[in-house]
């Protein structure tokens, strides 16, 4: 039963078709599941938004006034391991996630107004809130490592992203108008 209007969920299912375990991403709003990534270790991590506070195996967090980003870690049996909230002054959702070779995990999504995380500040470039893309780091113990907002004057939007052997990051979405990377 959903705690709120939409919740999301995680499941893993073994080749056989059976469940192995299933989590339950909600809030009283709205809330969205956007990509999951596994890595060789056998980890799940999940990306997408939730309005106002999810909950997730008991342990919750907030955001600010309007719909706010987030990054779970799960250890392969299904517990949970980590949870981090991207929580600016507006909207910003997370869409897609990536891990590199030293277990990092890459999130991106859209930032309509202001994003600080870990002392750096993510801006959206244009005053009438358009999103534009932000692109964040944490370790595998979900702390922050660094970050950067790309994206000028509308709409960014980023729906993919691989990183690749040496570190670069590939990414494809689309832009409105003018856009400045």
């Amino acid at each position: 039963i959903s705690n709120g209007n939409i919740d999301g969920f995680l499941m893993k299912i073994d080749p056989n078709s059976t469940t192995l375990w299933t989590k339950h991403f909600g809030g009283t709003m709205l809330d969205e599941l956007k990509e999951v990534k596994i890595d060789d270790l056998g980890y799940s991590y999940a990306a997408g938004w939730f309005d106002k506070s999810i909950s997730v195996d008991g342990q919750s967090t907030s955001g600010s006034k309007e719909e706010d980003g987030f990054l779970i870690k799960f250890a392969p049996n299904g517990q949970l391991d980590w949870i981090q909230s991207i929580a600016g002054t507006s909207d910003e959702r997370a869409y897609t996630i990536d891990i590199d070779s030293a277990y990092n995990v890459y999130v991106s999504g859209t930032v309509d107004s202001l994003l600080v995380l870990g002392g750096d500040t993510l801006t959206n470039r244009h005053l009438n809130r358009p999103t534009n893309l932000f692109l964040i780091q944490y370790n595998e113990n979900g702390q922050y490592i660094r970050s950067c907002s790309l994206g000028y004057v509308y709409n960014d939007y980023v729906f993919d992203m691989s990183i690749h052997d040496n570190g670069d990051i590939s990414m494809c979405g689309i832009f409105q108008d003018t856009s400045i990377f």
